[in-house]
């Protein structure tokens, strides 16, 4: 008994630590950087809390409905581009509107994700309106990690996670 007495400490606090591990770098972008040699999984588009459907199927850009963002970045990508030009082209020949869901995987603090995400949600905002699209057409909002299309930490659910969402009202 007085063994277990003496190694409880020690095990709450190699438990505690452990736990906060995944927390020791929250104050900027959303985390550390992706470990070099890792697969390049930015532009992932899979099974997720949302649905398939949601996520479109390859190679019909209208047909997707998320656009995919690059680790602490919110540079549109080629492939996110003709996803958003795609529906830019929908939007102004049926007047219908939009809004951009900008969201971030779970690193980074709360107040920088939810900054990430609205600057995710403006950048496919500008496409949309450099194409045609009337801003009255397009509503942002940012949801920072808050809303996960998927659960884990693995680098293919965070890549998941680092997205706009485009959704028709």
């Amino acid at each position: 008994m007085k063994i277990i007495v003496r190694l409880a400490p020690i095990a709450l606090s190699a438990l505690l630590m452990a736990g906060c591990s995944g927390m020791s770098n929250r104050k900027g972008g959303e985390g550390p950087a992706p470990v070099a040699g890792s697969a390049d999984t930015s532009g992932v588009a899979g099974e997720s809390r949302y649905g398939a459907s949601r996520l479109g199927t390859p190679g019909d850009p209208l047909s997707q409905r998320v656009v995919f963002f690059e680790y602490d970045s919110n540079e549109v990508t080629h492939e996110g581009r003709e996803i958003l030009l795609a529906h830019a082209r929908k939007l102004s020949s049926t007047r219908g509107s939009v809004t951009l869901e900008g969201h971030c995987d779970e690193r980074g603090s709360r107040e920088y994700n939810i900054a990430l995400g609205e600057r995710r949600a403006s950048a496919a905002r500008s496409i949309l309106t450099s194409a045609g699209v009337s801003p009255s057409q397009i509503l942002t909002i940012s949801y920072g990690e808050e809303r996960p299309a998927e659960m884990g930490v693995s680098d293919d659910v965070l890549a998941k996670n680092r997205r706009v969402e485009i959704v028709y009202r």
